[in-house]
This record gives C-alpha cells, sequence and structure tokens, in this order.
C-alpha cells in the first residue's frame, strides 16, 4: 500500500486529548534533539502542531485521530520515521497508528498547470519543492474536528497571498500514502492561466510578507522536478489537467 495514491470522497480528523506517546517516551532526548537544532537555526520556532495515533482508509473516508505536539517534537519524530532516506524510510514505520499528515492544495491554472512553490533554504525542507501547504495547528480544529479546507486556505494564503475562494473545487481528496505520512491533496481549479497565479505569489513574496517560500512556479501536467517529494512526485505523475 505504501507509496500509492488512493482516492478518497471525504477526510476528517478529530483533535482528541492526552499527551502524545511519541512525547511522553522520549521527553529527555526531544528536548536535547530541539536545543541542537535551534542552536544551528534560529529561525525554527516551536509552536503547536498535531501528530496522529490512529488512522484507517476504508470505503473511501480516511479517518485520523491525533493529539497535539509541538514542533519539537514532531522534528524528533519526522527524524525517526519521516527523513530518512527514501528507501529506507519506506521500511523504517512508525508504530501502528501514528502518521503525519498535512493537507495540499493542488492550484490548477486555466491551462491545467499546476503551481508548485521552493522552500526557502532556513526552513526544515528547504530547497524542496512541494504544492503550499503546512501542518496542522490546534486553531485549525473546530470544537474537535480539524477544519481541511480552512487550513489549505491560510496555508495557501499564508505563503502565495491567493485566495483559494476565487477557484471551483473539485470533489474528494487523492490521498497519497508514505509510510510515515498521509498527504490528502485536492485540487483547486481558477479561470485564469497558472502563470497570473505565479506572478501573484512572487509579488507577495518580494514585498516580505512571507519568508518560508523562496518561490513560486507553474509545472505541467505530468512533470516532475528533482527536487519534488515523493508525494507530489505521484501526484504530477497522475495528473492529466
Amino acid at each position: 500500500m505504501i507509496d500509492k495514491l488512493l482516492e478518497a470522497s471525504e477526510v476528517s480528523a478529530r483533535l482528541e486529548p492526552g499527551v502524545h506517546g511519541h512525547a511522553m517516551e522520549n521527553r529527555k532526548a526531544i528536548e536535547a534533539d530541539w536545543a541542537k537544532r535551534s542552536a544551528q537555526n534560529s529561525h525554527l520556532f516551536n509552536g503547536a502542531t498535531v501528530l496522529a495515533t490512529h488512522w484507517s482508509l476504508s470505503g473511501g473516508r480516511l479517518e485520523i485521530v491525533c493529539r497535539e505536539i509541538d514542533f519539537a517534537t514532531m522534528l524528533h519524530w519526522l527524524a525517526a520515521y519521516g527523513r530518512a532516506s527514501e528507501a529506507q524510510a519506506r521500511k523504517t514505520l512508525p508504530p501502528a497508528g501514528e502518521i503525519h499528515f498535512f493537507a495540499s492544495a493542488a492550484i490548477v491554472g486555466s491551462d491545467d498547470r499546476v503551481l508548485v512553490a521552493r522552500m526557502a533554504a532556513h526552513t526544515y525542507n528547504g530547497g524542496l519543492v512541494y504544492m503550499p501547504s503546512g501542518s496542522f495547528e490546534p486553531s485549525d480544529f473546530v470544537g474537535d474536528e480539524a477544519d481541511f479546507a480552512g487550513n489549505m486556505r491560510r496555508e495557501v494564503w499564508e505563503e502565495t497571498g491567493i485566495d483559494l475562494a476565487k477557484a471551483s473545487v473539485e470533489d474528494g481528496y487523492r490521498v497519497y500514502y508514505g509510510g510515515s505520512f498521509l498527504a490528502p491533496f485536492r485540487v483547486y481549479r481558477f479561470d485564469v492561466p497558472a502563470s497570473e497565479l505565479v506572478d501573484q505569489a512572487n509579488a507577495y513574496l518580494t514585498r516580505g510578507a512571507d519568508d518560508e517560500l523562496a518561490g513560486v512556479m507553474a509545472v505541467a501536467p505530468g512533470e516532475v522536478l528533482p527536487e519534488m517529494p515523493r508525494h507530489v512526485r505521484a501526484f504530477m505523475q497522475a495528473s492529466k489537467g
């Protein structure tokens, strides 16, 4: 099942109370790891995010249960399960149920080209090419339920200045399962060419509104770049415009 792009009609994530097992079992190691990382990169911020404790994909429904953690815990967890070589990451799976998840908005212009962004050098994923996206924060939950559409609108707006409310949204999600992470993609189609959206996003970056991205570009359906992580490559390879 690893490295497959699956279809889901619905996605949900519920935030449950309690301390995540990884944070509880590795507290001292997490503190030491964060001290080292933050000394090397002063741009890192130890904000709140979430990490799954259980998940299932059945009958077209992706359901996730997660707990709040800090970014230091996330980086320690990713070092163990998510940021080894791609081949090793497929073998070194996290404990049953644990998984990193994030939603990706696939922004498509009227010419079928897809927007992607290169992460700035100082970020954790510096140099890699992603769709604009980001981890869930506790503020992305309404009650205890994740607002996937709201998370994507927030992340895309903060990173590019593009308003997803101006796009038409395709039904359903394409969900990539990578062993240590789940990446639900949802397609947002704009009625202007991708080049206009690229110009808008790069002008936004030039004004210094966000420092996480080094630049935005557009790629054709099926086009992949070496700097794309495997979930982005999988989406682009399956994209037909």
